[in-house]
């Protein structure tokens, strides 16, 4: 058993498609509204949902569905230590071009760390998403070299 995908609301949804297709290469893999009691399933005032579920052509099996309330309230930012899903790491063969392309988008606040794991040295990149979400890149070669 394996996690389908994961629900983020955004506040901007075409501001988060851009960070995550055209910066990450997520591709479109359904888009759809949903009319549903989403206050009495979710917490949600609104009753319509516009949902766009995203993925990584090399992993179709692990999707983000990006949501947007259509209720026209914004969302704050989040504030304080993180509570929940905080943080999505992604492994990616090529981190600098991922970079560079959301560099090119804006979106170009980059962190760099590095984690001594079983021995091995891993290069992390943190950006935040339109949302606030930290998201990591870290290197395919790097991983499959530490055996994780």
């Amino acid at each position: 058993m394996g996690i389908h995908h994961v629900g983020i609301a955004v506040r901007d949804l075409e501001q988060s498609l851009r960070f995550y297709r055209d910066g990450l290469g997520f591709t479109v893999l359904m888009e759809q509204t949903f009319d549903k009691d989403w206050k009495r399933l979710v917490g949600s005032p609104s009753s319509r949902m516009h949902a766009v579920i995203i993925a990584r052509p090399e992993e179709p099996g692990s999707a983000i569905e990006l949501i947007a309330f259509q209720d026209g309230i914004a969302r704050a930012p989040r504030s304080g230590p993180p509570v929940g899903i905080f943080l999505m790491a992604f492994e990616m063969t090529d981190v600098e071009a991922a970079k560079a392309r959301l560099s090119s988008l804006g979106f170009g606040d980059f962190e760099h760390e590095h984690s001594d794991i079983g021995g091995h040295r891993i290069s992390v990149t943190f950006v935040r998403d339109p949302d606030g979400n930290v998201v990591e890149l870290v290197s395919s070669a790097e991983v499959r070299a530490a055996n994780l």
